[in-house]
């Protein structure tokens, strides 16, 4: 009967695990997967790092069964080298006082040298290291880049291609340190606009000149001026009942009056 194995890593937006060795099943299997290492400490101190390419290369006695066994107590991080995002929303606005929203991400990759750093996260409480953990850690520094950023740029200067290629990589030089710190490197960054709060103006001429030439458009202005002819015509066909009492009488005023011309000159 095969032998169960442990795994440390079940959910894709797990970076890392720290446990104790009284926390490892015992007699269980521990294997480590592409681009997974285990840093092995004893006393505070790293002894060895494991990965699935020492195994290989020690096939006559596992390097990870040696570290494994004995009674000496240890200490141990499992990790995963990456690729992963970190993703930071951030709120602004332009220096046209329109208001913009949107999401700073990194691709970033750790190393087996450095991996071990991440060990000032279960110092501090946080044993299972995920990708949100690390995005929560860089928020404050995003926003305070983004922030000063955008306010040097019109919300038109935001939508060209320069100043957003600008924009991220000003980002991956203010968050290198901190990422670096981690025993991490950054791949590259992009900027994702909310387009629901983003003004756009370019894009609402082009809608605007869009719907003018549609037929629907087009259908309607002549359906407008169908309806205005009409109350015009109404209009005007209401001013001439209302004036139609004085016209008969000044038409039969007139008409009285050459009447008695007629009869003046028939007399003379």
């Amino acid at each position: 009967m095969a032998r169960e194995t442990y795994r440390w890593r079940e959910e894709p937006d797990i970076i890392a695990r720290f446990v104790h060795d009284k926390e490892l099943p015992k007699n269980t299997p521990i294997v480590l997967r592409p681009n997974e290492v285990c840093v092995v400490l004893e006393n505070g101190r790293i002894s060895g790092i494991v990965t699935q390419q020492v195994m290989r290369a020690n096939p006559t006695t596992s390097m990870l069964r040696r570290i494994f066994g004995g009674k000496r107590q240890r200490s141990y991080l499992f990790a995963f080298l990456g690729p992963y995002t970190f993703t930071m929303p951030f709120t602004s606005k332009s220096s046209d006082h329109q208001t913009m929203k949107g999401e700073a991400s990194l691709r970033v990759h750790a190393s087996r040298e450095n991996i071990a750093r991440l060990i000032q996260l279960p110092a501090k409480g946080i044993m299972e290291i995920r990708t949100s953990d690390i995005s929560n850690l860089l928020i404050d520094e995003a926003q305070a880049y983004m922030s000063k950023t955008i306010q040097r740029f019109t919300n038109d200067e935001l939508v060209q291609d320069q100043a957003d290629e600008n924009t991220t990589i000003g980002l991956c030089m203010a968050l290198r340190r901190t990422i670096e710190s981690f025993g991490m490197t950054i791949d590259h960054s992009y900027i994702t606009w909310n387009h629901r709060i983003r003004f756009d103006l370019k894009q609402n001429v082009n809608m605007s000149q869009t719907w003018l030439n549609t037929p629907l458009f087009k259908q309607t202005e002549t359906n407008l001026l169908s309806m205005l002819n009409l109350l015009i015509i109404n209009d005007m066909q209401n001013t001439m009942l209302d004036l139609k009492p004085s016209i008969v009488q000044r038409w039969n005023g007139q008409k009285s009056n050459l009447n008695s011309l007629e009869s003046k000159q028939r007399v003379l």
